[in-house]
């Protein structure tokens, strides 16, 4: 018998989640690994990560008020010197700085105001805990960073508390579903940035069902999380908030029958 076929073997005798596990463990080492060489090396990261924004930015409204290009140009290549040329150049904004922007965005499709036109992946809402919601264009290349940063994290919970990872644990994931909406301008989804692990739960139970009906590695390869291990069943998170945070309540309920499993 071949190490192939004992390995195959093996696999099958793996539950469904210890098989996702198995797969899922090196995918987050490795986001691990990223973020710890970013970290190693965030100064100079940053600083052509800066590059970077500007020279995509300089084409933008918001680029030419400020005159990027210029900046771009005096800097002659050197990135410290374009770090201080950005610092002396650029002020200090707030929100108020870009509402304007972001209103031409979502309501009119205005392009190529404070992002390339192709770099929205969607405008995110705040709680509104501060005042009035306010609302952000999130940028593809930060909605990929944001996957890093989960998969990180899961790498960082999986070595320090393996608990929990155990097939029997529950997790509390508090969701509040809104109504779908979409920007009237250019169509991009409106949400909170929670937006991100409701896709993937709803993802998830297809792939709940899908795994019953066949045994393909396609469905242990997925990225999202397994849904078996949340307190609250996929369907629950389908739940409409008319208003009163009814999905809150209902996920805590569901948390509470399974106290002694959730960690």
């Amino acid at each position: 018998m071949t190490n192939s076929d004992k390995m195959a073997i093996f696999n099958k005798s793996l539950s469904p989640y210890q098989r996702w596990l198995e797969v899922q463990v090196p995918k987050w080492k490795m986001a691990h690994e990223q973020i710890a060489a970013i970290n190693e090396n965030n100064v100079n990261l940053h600083k052509n990560e800066l590059k970077n924004i500007l020279t995509e930015l300089k084409d933008t409204e918001l680029g030419r008020k400020y005159e990027i290009t210029s900046l771009l140009k005096q800097s002659g290549g050197d990135i410290d010197k374009l770090v201080e040329l950005y610092r002396s150049s650029i002020p200090v904004s707030d929100y108020d700085t870009i509402i304007d922007y972001v209103k031409r965005m979502i309501n009119d499709g205005e392009s190529n105001l404070i992002i390339p036109s192709n770099k929205v992946a969607l405008y995110a809402h705040t709680s509104g805990t501060t005042g009035k919601l306010k609302y952000y264009p999130i940028h593809v290349c930060r909605a990929q960073l944001l996957n890093l940063l989960a998969l990180d994290q899961n790498y960082m919970f999986y070595q320090q508390h393996p608990k929990l990872f155990d097939e029997n644990s529950k997790e509390l994931f508090l969701y509040t579903k809104s109504p779908d909406k979409k920007a009237p301008g250019d169509g991009k989804p409106i949400c909170v940035i929670s937006w991100f692990a409701y896709q993937a739960i709803a993802e998830h139970k297809n792939y709940l069902e899908n795994i019953e009906k066949t045994d393909s590695e396609k469905y242990i390869e997925v990225a999202y999380p397994p849904t078996w291990r949340l307190a609250s069943p996929p369907e629950a998170y389908e739940v409409l908030n008319t208003g009163h945070l009814e999905p809150y309540y209902m996920h805590i309920l569901f948390a509470l029958k399974q106290a002694n499993s959730l960690f």
